[in-house]
């Protein structure tokens, strides 16, 4: 299959260039503009197939996540709720270990140090977010890296 022809201009930077061929895979696939959910779905051989394989592997270590907080900054990603797998080094990365603690603390709740004492892998799990936590080896490691300024 062919990629999206994208019709490049010698004033557009690689940022605007790269939202071009984004928005052409969105449009090929029916997602529309406002549609960001749908992105989480996409298959990274679509990027892959469609225009994206040398800035997404030159840019952004094959990541969809990387890619799209990227090309629609407006939009607040959680990485962990793509389908395709995430750059290791991505789960140790203090700004998403901030993003799936707090994401943690409002599904589940928490607003004191101490009800995360009841919080279960299990419950991480039905949140999506247990690769971010078994990737630094314990809840109170995450908590310890997001929180080290308030004496954790």
């Amino acid at each position: 299959m062919k990629p999206a022809p994208v019709a490049k201009s010698p004033k557009q930077s690689p940022l605007e260039i790269q939202k071009q061929v984004v928005d052409a895979i969105g449009k090929k696939l029916g997602i529309g503009a406002d549609d960001y959910d749908k992105w989480y779905a996409v298959p990274l051989r679509e990027f892959l197939q469609n225009g994206a394989a040398d800035f997404l592997s030159a840019k952004y270590s094959n990541s969809p996540f990387l890619l799209l907080c990227a090309v629609y900054p407006e939009y607040e990603w959680l990485p962990w709720e793509f389908e395709v797998p995430l750059p290791r080094a991505l789960w140790k990365d203090p700004r998403v270990l901030k993003k799936a603690v707090k994401f943690a603390e409002s599904e589940l709740r928490i607003s004191e140090p101490e009800d995360w004492g009841r919080v279960k892998i299990a419950d991480l799990r039905e949140l999506g977010l247990d690769d971010v936590f078994k990737n630094q080896q314990s809840i109170a490691t995450v908590l310890r890296h997001v929180y080290k300024d308030e004496g954790w």
